[in-house]
C-alpha cells in the first residue's frame, strides 16, 4: 500500500503531461514487471524479495486506477461519473473473485502443512516444503504477467476516446501546478474528510479481509486454510454484490443518506462479529462486505 501512497501523485503528473493512455500502459507494464519478478524472488527465498515484487506491483495498480478510475469518469455526462466508477469496478471484484479462485487451484493445496506443522518438521523436510510452495506461486504470476504484456501491447494500438473537450472549454481549466492545486483542495472541508473517510474505509476493508481466513480458523478450530478461503471468497461475491446494489440504489436514493445507511449497517456487523464466539460472527463479518 505504500505504492499507492506513493505513486498516485506522479500517476497523476504524468497523465497531465502526456495521456490517461500513456500511464494505463505503464501501469500495465509495472504490474507485469512485478509479476515476473516472482522467478529471482522464488530463487533468493526471503519476505523482502517477496515484499518487493508486491511493491512493484502495487505501483503499477496506483498508476492503473488513478488513471482508469479517473478516465472512466470523464467518459460521459458529469451527473453520472460517480455512477460509473462504481460499476467499473464491478468488473475488479469478478477479477478478484476469480484470483482467489484461480489461488485455490494453482497456488493452495489442501495438503500444504501450515506454518504451525513446519516449525515441528525436520528441517531439510521443511526446507523441501517451502520451496514446493513457492514453486506453486511463481507460475501463476507468470501467466498474469505474460497477460499483462499482452494487454499493453493491445492499449498501445487503441485509439482513446478524446475527453478533454472543446478548445473554448479547455481554455477555461485551470492551468496551476499540482502544489497550488492540493492547497486549494486541502482548503475545502469535504475534501478533508473525504479523504479521511476513505483511508478508514480502506483500512477497514483490508484488515476485514486480511483476517477473514484466520478469523474463521479460530472461530472454527481445526479448519484448514484451504477451506477458510471459500468464506474469503464468499466475502468477494458479496462485496460485488453490495457494490451493484449500491450502483442501482444511487440512481433512486440520496446517495449520503445510503452511505450512512451502509456505514451503520457494518458497524452492527462488526459489533456482533467482535462480541459472538460462534459461527455467527463469521456470518457477520462475511455480511460486512456488503457495506
Amino acid at each position: 500500500f505504500l505504492g499507492y501512497f506513493f505513486v498516485a501523485l506522479p500517476a497523476a503528473a504524468l497523465i497531465k503531461r502526456y495521456s490517461y493512455k500513456a500511464a494505463i500502459i505503464i501501469g500495465l507494464c509495472l504490474y507485469a514487471l512485478g509479476c515476473f519478478l516472482f522467478v529471482p524472488a522464488a530463487q533468493i527465498m526471503t519476505y523482502g524479495a517477496f515484499l518487493a515484487c508486491l511493491g512493484v506491483i502495487a505501483c503499477g495498480l496506483s498508476f492503473l486506477e488513478t488513471s482508469a478510475n479517473t478516465y472512466s469518469s470523464l467518459l460521459g455526462p458529469i451527473q453520472s461519473s460517480t455512477q460509473r466508477i462504481n460499476f467499473s469496478q464491478i468488473f475488479n471484484s469478478l477479477g478478484v473473485i476469480s484470483g482467489v479462485l484461480i489461488g485455490q487451484v494453482m497456488v493452495f493445496g489442501e495438503n500444504d502443512p501450515s506454518h504451525e506443522q513446519l516449525l515441528v518438521m525436520p528441517a531439510a523436510a521443511a526446507d523441501a516444503a517451502r520451496h514446493q510452495m513457492v514453486g506453486q506461486v511463481v507460475g501463476p504470476y507468470l501467466i498474469i504477467g505474460s497477460v499483462l504484456v499482452v494487454l499493453a501491447l493491445v492499449f498501445v494500438f487503441i485509439k482513446f476516446p478524446s475527453c478533454k473537450g472543446t478548445p473554448s472549454q479547455q481554455q477555461q481549466l485551470p492551468t496551476e501546478s499540482m502544489g497550488p492545486t492540493l492547497k486549494r483542495l486541502f482548503a475545502i472541508p469535504r475534501f478533508r474528510l473525504g479523504i479521511l473517510s476513505q483511508f478508514l474505509y480502506v483500512g477497514a476493508q483490508v484488515g476485514v479481509w486480511s483476517f477473514t481466513i484466520r478469523f474463521v480458523q479460530l472461530v472454527q478450530q481445526g479448519t484448514s486454510e484451504h477451506s477458510a478461503t471459500y468464506w474469503l471468497l464468499a466475502s468477494l461475491v458479496i462485496y460485488a454484490v453490495g457494490k451493484t446494489v449500491a450502483t442501482w440504489l444511487m440512481n433512486r436514493l440520496n446517495p449520503a443518506l445510503l452511505l450512512g445507511s451502509f456505514a451503520l449497517a457494518a458497524t452492527v456487523l462488526l459489533l456482533v462479529a467482535v462480541f459472538s464466539s460462534s459461527m455467527l460472527a463469521v456470518y457477520a463479518l462475511i455480511l460486512v462486505s456488503f457495506c
